[in-house]
């Protein structure tokens, strides 16, 4: 436009303050120099008249938003320059249309800190200034859900996978080597005490009893043929064989008793699927079934071992099973074991509670869920309990 000396710079305000920002003609200032020094008082009375300053060759134009400079815009060299001239109108014009592109660049490059603090105080004007209902009545719902969450007592809960077992259980086992003959029982079958649930295979016992059997009657001939010819020795031999003969046929009709399997308590067979195992072999001692008695039964919960140092012996639960989850029962803990197992990958410990009630429908094996009352807290120590342990653990084992 005529005016190829003209020099311009921009300022930033700072705290009401001007601050170089760029020039079109340098790339940096010296601040202690005499013209730099000079520009800084003429931006700082624009700033403070916030209206555009005119001296022998400097021209400033304060660039405002909301009645406040946010950047002083200066030319220098601008003595050819009237007050009237067209290059100032359309300066003017162009700081005014770019103030708002100026002003966002110059906070995007703020800090976090600086955004931080500029939020904070344009919330707290609004909370605390005229207007702005809106946000006031958030904050106060949100104060009052801080508050709640504070000061409310619930109930703090120890929640654990649990199942039912009875309270004494009967391993059945194999009186002997033998084979499987016939099963009269599956897992979930309700038992007698001295019910037969099973039979193992008894022919080479009759066999071998039949045999001597057949040797006591030979034995029982010989001694009376001795008796009659008054032969003391061979009737003496005849009676110790007699003796040894009785002596094992006893034994193989202990063994052929001990062939029929009963139940030895009333109660419900929890193991032993033996229905399609018919003529497989046992060795003596091997377990056959497990009985539970149905008299009482015991819940054992897997309980986390975070949680384990809030339990005590004698604390109040309810549970839900699988199977009935209409229904809540209560028990009591009974005992608190030491001893380790991991579950679904998580690692914890066995409590034993007792049924305050017994229900006819709950059987051994069935699951469900625990929930045990181990004291008061509030809702956001309740959230955060566990959040706050693995931060305190992670920095234990860092630092």
């Amino acid at each position: 436009m005529g005016h190829e000396n003209v020099g311009i710079s921009l300022f930033q305000v700072v705290a009401n303050r001007p601050k170089w920002w760029v020039s079109a003609n340098i790339a940096w200032a010296v601040k202690g120099s005499a013209a730099m020094q000079q520009a800084n008082e003429l931006a700082a009375m624009a700033i403070l008249e916030g209206k555009s300053q005119t001296s022998k060759d400097w021209w400033v134009y304060p660039m405002q938003y909301r009645g406040s400079s946010t950047a002083v815009l200066l030319l220098d060299n601008c003595q050819t320059i009237n007050d009237d001239d067209p290059l100032l109108l359309m300066l003017q014009v162009s700081a005014d249309l770019l103030e708002p592109i100026l002003r966002q660049w110059r906070q995007s490059e703020q800090n976090l800190a600086y955004h931080s603090y500029r939020s904070s105080t344009s919330l707290m004007g609004k909370l605390l200034g005229r207007g702005y209902l809106a946000y006031k009545l958030i904050a106060l719902l949100l104060t009052a859900v801080l508050l709640a969450i504070t000061l409310i007592p619930v109930d703090d809960i120890v929640t654990a996978p649990l199942y039912i077992e009875g309270d004494k259980r009967y391993t059945v086992t194999a009186p002997q080597q033998s084979y499987i003959n016939e099963v009269l029982v599956r897992p979930g079958d309700s038992v007698k005490k001295g019910q037969v649930i099973a039979k193992l295979e008894d022919k080479d016992l009759k066999m071998e009893a039949s045999e001597i059997q057949s040797q006591l009657e030979q034995t029982e001939g010989q001694f009376r043929q001795a008796m009659a010819d008054m032969d003391a020795a061979n009737s003496g031999l005849a009676v110790n064989q007699k003796q040894q003969a009785q002596s094992k046929l006893d034994l193989l009709h202990r063994k052929m008793a001990r062939t029929v399997i009963k139940s030895p308590i009333n109660g419900v067979i929890v193991s032993g699927d033996w229905q399609q195992k018919i003529g497989t072999p046992v060795e003596e001692g091997a377990e056959l079934f497990q009985v539970a008695d149905v008299a009482s039964y015991r819940v054992i919960l897997h309980v986390p071992d975070k949680d384990m140092d809030r339990l005590q012996i004698g604390e109040v639960g309810k549970m839900k099973l699988t199977s009935l989850p209409d229904q809540t029962f209560d028990f009591t803990v009974r005992r608190l074991t030491a001893v380790a197992e991991v579950k679904d990958g998580e690692n914890g410990f066995s409590v034993e509670a007792s049924l305050n009630a017994t229900p006819p429908q709950i059987n051994p094996g069935m699951q469900g869920v625990g929930k045990i009352r181990v004291g008061q807290t509030n809702l956001i120590t309740l959230w955060t309990r566990s959040l706050i342990d693995w931060a305190r653990l992670k920095l234990w084992s860092v630092f």
